[in-house]
């Protein structure tokens, strides 16, 4: 039986699997996670108690050497048990560092290594585009959040999501707090999937009211 590896993103936020992400973890015989924040990893756990914590087992907090105990696992995981899966936290092409270094890792001992993104707009932007917005120091922004002052700390490069889930009238004060941060004139782009196809789009600032009555649940609003 040919070894594979389903690597499956477990979100930037609340834990969300896609349905090709679960059926790729139902069908693994051996699961194993690691890198989940608390409340995420005791909602996986509640669904597959049998996965294999795998930074206990292998140190995940003495950083040196983790990454190569990760390979070994994971590759030993999928030639004994043939089909391997593992969680990790954000999306695995771009918030997971680990897993750009391990898919290569992986596929160069013949092991098939699957990629499965989580169901949030800001993972489908890096997943269809490449861009790591984290290793690009852009701070990812839960509208939400932002506009109660959790998300102070929040930098010049901006990328916000859940706009759409902002309660009702709350959209005109995203607006104003995005003018008192930036001019008029400053570069707005939002990104969507249409289609299965990435399509961004560009405003100035001053334009917004227009396209804030378009924002929907797979959009993310980027301000660079």
């Amino acid at each position: 039986m040919e070894a594979g590896v389903e690597i499956v993103g477990m979100g930037l936020s609340g834990g969300q699997v896609t349905m090709a992400g679960r059926r790729a973890l139902d069908s693994c015989r051996w699961l194993g996670h690691y890198g989940l924040p608390l409340q995420v990893r005791a909602d996986f756990l509640r669904q597959w108690p049998d996965a294999v914590d795998l930074d206990a087992c292998l140190d995940s907090g003495q950083g040196h050497g983790f990454v190569a105990r990760l390979g070994a696992a994971v590759s030993g995981a999928a030639l004994r048990h043939g089909r391997a899966g593992l969680a990790v936290a954000g999306h695995p092409v771009a918030a997971n560092p680990a897993t750009v270094w391990l898919r290569p890792h992986l596929e160069s001992q013949g092991i098939a290594v699957a990629i499965h993104g989580a169901p949030s707009a800001l993972d489908h932007f890096m997943a269809a585009t490449g861009v790591d917005l984290l290793a690009h120091q852009v701070s990812l922004v839960d509208a939400r959040g932002w506009l109660a002052d959790e998300d102070g700390r929040a930098g010049r490069a901006l990328a916000i999501w859940n706009v759409a889930y902002l309660p009702e009238g709350q959209r005109p004060l995203l607006l104003e707090r995005l003018r008192r941060r930036f001019v008029d004139g400053h570069p707005l782009s939002l990104f969507r999937v249409v289609g299965n196809q990435p399509r961004i789009e560009q405003f100035a600032l001053g334009q917004a009211a227009a396209w804030l009555a378009r924002v929907d649940a797979e959009t993310t609003v980027f301000v660079f």
